[in-house]
């Protein structure tokens, strides 16, 4: 069939890539009235019962005046609508194992008067299925972020206004068939604003009501009994953030970093052991005891051991290795 401009496809091989088994794309605009098309894929991921989670990132046209409506499977009345405020954002899509869409999340921005200009990226998905939920990462960009006192816009998801400027946070939602509901959200306590660019961050991993989330601040960071003030409003940091599952801030900590190219990588969480890597650029980073100084380009994995799990990690505690 016929498709516009960057409608990207989804395609299911068997073992080895021997045999096609199915295909569709992602959305189902088959002519140029829409003003929104998906710009890249991000991430996939399989969960245990063989649903694919397909991230996209939306763009927009050139037709910056109109609000659009983008369909993504119109028998079953899926379709998002967008704002002509909306710069990019992110989209999620969950399809059954024979690629039949399910369900589509993503954040939709308050009618507050505003200019245009506004981000909302996904960065990554997580499970836990003794809980039946789902964790999404996401940052968003408003317009207005260095006002601290009032909300120039606000990301919905669905009726529900979450409470942020342009900071990095995580949805947790329900798996179901139907359109997942929202238990709980969190953001990281930045005292300015989160980056928002493209680069790699977000990543998160949740076990046993305790959610550990890669993050990049500037300006500073208030962890409980743990302020972090970098002296200036651009200032940029790495850290990790602690939650529980009702988004509450448990603690974190920070890498001690400046460069922005400088990029935090996967993060694995195995028992109690926690696996977090980052490059450097230029810079040097500090990891619990042990501070890093790197003229050039430069990969490292941290590994952290709390045999309590419960506890947050936060530099000086506990044991962490370089591996």
């Amino acid at each position: 069939a016929p498709t516009k401009y960057g409608n990207h496809q989804l395609i299911k091989f068997s073992p080895h890539f021997g045999t096609l088994l199915n295909s569709r794309y992602v959305i189902q605009n088959n002519t140029d009235s829409s003003y929104y098309y998906i710009n890249y894929s991000t991430y996939t991921k399989v969960d245990k019962d063989n649903n694919v989670y397909h991230m996209c990132l939306l763009g927009r046209g050139r037709d910056r005046e109109r609000d659009d409506t983008l369909i993504i499977d119109s028998q079953r009345n899926m379709m998002m609508p967008v704002s002509n405020r909306t710069a990019e954002k992110s989209l999620l899509v969950k399809y059954s194992p024979n690629l039949t869409p399910l369900w589509l999340v993503h954040l939709r921005d308050s009618l507050l008067p505003t200019d245009a200009g506004v981000f909302t990226l996904f960065h990554d998905i997580e499970f836990d299925d003794d809980s039946s939920l789902v964790f999404l990462s996401f940052t968003s960009h408003r317009s207005g972020f260095r006002d601290t006192n009032n909300f120039s816009s606000i990301p919905m998801y669905g009726d529900v206004p979450i409470r942020m400027k342009s900071d990095m946070g995580f949805l947790v939602l329900e798996q179901s068939m139907q359109q997942p509901r929202l238990r709980a959200y969190g953001t990281v306590p930045s005292i300015n604003f989160s980056s928002h660019d493209y680069q790699p961050k977000g990543n998160l991993v949740c076990k046993n009501n305790r959610v550990f989330l890669q993050s990049q601040f500037a300006g500073g960071v208030r962890f409980p009994n743990n302020e972090i003030d970098l002296g200036g409003l651009h200032k940029k940091t790495h850290g990790l953030t602690v939650f529980d599952y009702r988004g509450k801030v448990i603690g974190g900590m920070h890498y001690q970093t400046k460069s922005s190219y400088t990029l935090t990588g996967p993060i694995s969480l195995i028992d109690s052991i926690l696996y977090l890597s980052i490059r450097l650029d230029h810079e040097s980073a500090t990891f619990g005891d042990i501070t890093l100084n790197e003229p050039d380009y430069f990969s490292v994995v941290a590994k952290y051991v709390d045999t309590a799990f419960m506890s947050c990690y936060r530099g000086g505690s506990g044991d962490v290795r370089i591996v």
